[in-house]
């Protein structure tokens, strides 16, 4: 690791347990990984969030500060990120237009080939929905590379109450 920063989404980044007033009670963080590849020392960061359960405005606010986090960051050293988490929001929500749509930086959803449900709450919920995500650079999107959801349940027992994504990617 090269290097950690984590902050709460709120109007104060770096106060512990604030939130924006918008927000459900449930304060929420985002934690950003700077990473080196051994092979190569290849650098890049992966930032992970749980936006609110609750509120659309919330999320938004969320989203918005976090585009801006990494926008700040590539402003000090542009490396190839990966955005990632249980965004609780739909493909077509306002939270995830915002991601997709934003120019500093531009992104690429690299799960947009899972179109079934992620949240399954311990098999209970069928229907389609879709809330977690993973996003990159657009430059890193360039590379090929495969998403899976994995949906194993062994004797009953869910490896969580979502669907775990994962990706592989050469770059």
């Amino acid at each position: 690791m090269v290097g950690l920063d984590f902050f709460w989404i709120s109007p104060t980044h770096y106060v512990p347990g604030s939130r924006y007033e918008e927000q459900s009670l449930c304060p929420r963080i985002t934690t950003c990984a700077m990473l080196r590849r051994i092979s190569d020392n290849k650098i890049f960061r992966v930032i992970n969030t749980h936006l609110d359960h609750i509120g659309e405005p919330a999320r938004v606010l969320g989203m918005k500060q976090i585009m801006a986090y990494i926008d700040e960051q590539n402003k000090k050293f542009d490396l190839p990120f990966f955005f990632l988490g249980d965004l609780n929001a739909l493909p077509d929500s306002e939270c995830i237009m915002y991601c997709k749509n934003s120019k500093a930086p531009e992104t690429f959803e690299l799960t947009e080939s899972i179109t079934d449900v992620t949240f399954h709450d311990y098999g209970k919920v069928t229907e389609n929905y879709k809330i977690d995500y993973i996003f990159c650079d657009k430059e890193t999107a360039k590379n090929k590379f495969t998403v899976t959801r994995w949906e194993d349940c062994s004797y009953g027992l869910w490896l969580s109450d979502h669907y775990p994504i994962l990706c592989e990617i050469e770059f």
